[in-house]
C-alpha cells in the first residue's frame, strides 16, 4: 500500500515537471515569435516631449522672436533686460530648453563685461598684449592680426604660415615666427606696424614658442628643441639690428619660455629647465633641470629672476630658489595634475584637476620655519590658464568652457571671491593680461578684451538685472556675481 502511494506521487510529480517544461517551451515560443516580429518591424522613436510644454504655442514663437531681437540689440543692457523677458515667457510655458533666450541670455551677459574685438576664421592659437590698447592674435590657419581696442583692426601684411608670435611689454617691437623657420619683427611708429627685419634660417624648422622681453631680446624655440637667442644691437644713429647671441639645444615640445632677470625658463613636453643669461643674451653654463619625480605641467620664474615655481602631474608645487644650485620647498599639493602656476607677489597661485584654486602665502607660514599658509578656493568652472593682471589685485583663469574667472586679491586675508563671466562659445585657447584688462583667443575665433575694474556692472537704472539674470538662468554663487 505503501509503495503504491510513492509510486504514484512520483508519477504526479513527473507530470506537473512535464506540464511546466511544456509551458515554459510555449512561453519562449511565444517571446521569441513576439520578439522576431518587434525585430521585423522598424522601430519608430518618438521626440521627448518637455512636460507641459506645446511647441505649436505661439506664445513660444514669440520668446524666440524676442530673443533674436536681444541678439540684435546694440546696447548691452537693453539686450540683457529684453533677452531675459524671453526667457521668462519661455520658462512660464514650460519650454526653457526648446527656446534660444537661454543662449542668448548667456551671450549678452558677456557684453556687460568684454568687448569682442574681432573673429578669425578658425581657432586662436596665440596672442600677445602690451601696455597698449592693441592685442596681436595668431589663429589655426597662420594669419595674424593686430586688434586695437580703440580703432578697428588690421591684417599683418605679408605673414603666411605664422606659428608664434611675441610682443616687447612697451608694446614696440613685434616678433612672427613660421613654418619655415623664418622670424620676423616689426617696429610700431606712429601707430603703424613697419617691417624692421627679417631671418631665414635656411632649415625648415617650424617656430614651437616665441618670446620677446624688455630688454631687447627675443627667444625662438623650434619643433626639434633649438633655442636662438635674439639681441637688439645699435649699428648707428637711431637704427639697430637683431642679432643673433646664442644657440643651445633643449628638447622638443616646448610649450613656454619666459625671460626673466638673469634667468631664462623653457618648459613642455614634461620638463622645465632654467638657463643663466646675461644683458647681451649670451647664456652661461649648463641648464638647471627643475625635476620633482613626476611629469612637469606647469613652471614660472618669479619678475626678478631668482625663483621658480613648478607644479606636476602628481599634484604637487614646488618653489625652487635658484643659485648654484635649486633648493626646492613643497608649497601645496592638489588633487590632480597642476593645470597653471603664477607668482603673486609673496605667493603662488595654482589650479589643477582637482577644480580648486590654492594660494601659498610665502611670507605667512603656518608655524614658525613650518609650511606656508595656503588659502583654498574653488573654481567655479574647470581652469586652465592663470595670469596676473593690475600689479597684482586680479587674478584671472580660463578654461575648456569658454568664461574667465576672476579673484580678487586683495581680499584674500578674508575669502578669495570669485567672479565668473561667459564670453566664448567653446574652450578659451589663449590668455593674456594687459594694462587693466585681460583678452582672450577661443576656438570660436573670437578675440574679446574684458575689463577688470567693475565687472558685469549695468548703468544705475536696474541695479538688480545681473543678478536676476543669473538666478533665471540657475547660476548659483559663486558662479555670478554683480
Amino acid at each position: 500500500m505503501r509503495s503504491s502511494r510513492v509510486e504514484r506521487g512520483r508519477g504526479e510529480s513527473r507530470l506537473v515537471a512535464w506540464f511546466g517544461v511544456m509551458v515554459g517551451l510555449g512561453v519562449a515560443g511565444l517571446g521569441g515569435w513576439g520578439s522576431a516580429q518587434a525585430w521585423d518591424q522598424p522601430l519608430v522613436l518618438r521626440a521627448p516631449a518637455v512636460p507641459g510644454c506645446d511647441g505649436g504655442d505661439p506664445r513660444l514663437r514669440q520668446a524666440d522672436v524676442l530673443a533674436d531681437a536681444a541678439a540684435q540689440e546694440p546696447d548691452p543692457t537693453q539686450a540683457v533686460r529684453t533677452a531675459l523677458t524671453a526667457l521668462r515667457q519661455a520658462q512660464a510655458l514650460g519650454c526653457a530648453e526648446r527656446s534660444r533666450a537661454g543662449a542668448v541670455l548667456v551671450n549678452v551677459l558677456a557684453r556687460l563685461g568684454s568687448q569682442q574685438l574681432g573673429r578669425h576664421t578658425s581657432a586662436l592659437q596665440g596672442l600677445a598684449a602690451a601696455a597698449d590698447s592693441r592685442v596681436v592674435a595668431l589663429d589655426g590657419d597662420g594669419q595674424v592680426m593686430v586688434w586695437d581696442r580703440e580703432a578697428p583692426g588690421q591684417v599683418l601684411a605679408g605673414v603666411s604660415g605664422a606659428q608664434a608670435v611675441g610682443r616687447s611689454g612697451d608694446g614696440r617691437w613685434l616678433a612672427v615666427g613660421d613654418a619655415q623657420g623664418g622670424l620676423r619683427w616689426w617696429e610700431l611708429a606712429d601707430g603703424e606696424w613697419v617691417a624692421a627685419q627679417s631671418e631665414v634660417s635656411g632649415v625648415e624648422r617650424g617656430t614651437r614658442v616665441l618670446a620677446v622681453d624688455g630688454d631687447g631680446r627675443t627667444i625662438r624655440v623650434d619643433d626639434d628643441g633649438q633655442v636662438e637667442v635674439w639681441t637688439r644691437l645699435p649699428i648707428g644713429e637711431g637704427e639697430a639690428r637683431w642679432t643673433r647671441s646664442a644657440t643651445l639645444l633643449a628638447w622638443p615640445g616646448a610649450t613656454r619660455v619666459q625671460v626673466a632677470g638673469s634667468r631664462l625658463l623653457i618648459v613642455g613636453a614634461g620638463r622645465a629647465a632654467v638657463w643663466s643669461i646675461d644683458a647681451s643674451g649670451a647664456v652661461h653654463g649648463v641648464a638647471q633641470l627643475l625635476a620633482t619625480g613626476a611629469a612637469i605641467t606647469a613652471a614660472a620664474l618669479d619678475e626678478a629672476g631668482t625663483q621658480a615655481v613648478t607644479g606636476d602631474a602628481a599634484g604637487g608645487v614646488t618653489r625652487w630658489r635658484l643659485g648654484r644650485r635649486a633648493r626646492p620647498e613643497p608649497l601645496a599639493a592638489h588633487g590632480g595634475a597642476v593645470h597653471a602656476v603664477v607668482w603673486v607677489g609673496g605667493a603662488v597661485a595654482s589650479v589643477g584637476a582637482d577644480d580648486a584654486l590654492r594660494v601659498a602665502e610665502l611670507d605667512r607660514r603656518v608655524r614658525r620655519e613650518g609650511p606656508p599658509l595656503v588659502l583654498v578656493a574653488d573654481t567655479p568652472v574647470p581652469v586652465d590658464r592663470l595670469v596676473l593682471v593690475d600689479s597684482g589685485r586680479w587674478l584671472v583663469g580660463s578654461g575648456p568652457t569658454g568664461a574667465i574667472v576672476t579673484w580678487d586679491l586683495q581680499q584674500r586675508s578674508r575669502r578669495l571671491p570669485a567672479s565668473l563671466r561667459p564670453g566664448h562659445r567653446g574652450p578659451v585657447t589663449a590668455l593674456v593680461a594687459g594694462e587693466g584688462w585681460v583678452a582672450t583667443g577661443g576656438e570660436d575665433g573670437v578675440v574679446r578684451a574684458w575689463d577688470l575694474v567693475a565687472p558685469a556692472t549695468v548703468d544705475g537704472s536696474d541695479e538688480g538685472l545681473v543678478a536676476r539674470a543669473c538666478r533665471a538662468l540657475g547660476w548659483g554663487e559663486p558662479g555670478c556675481r554683480t
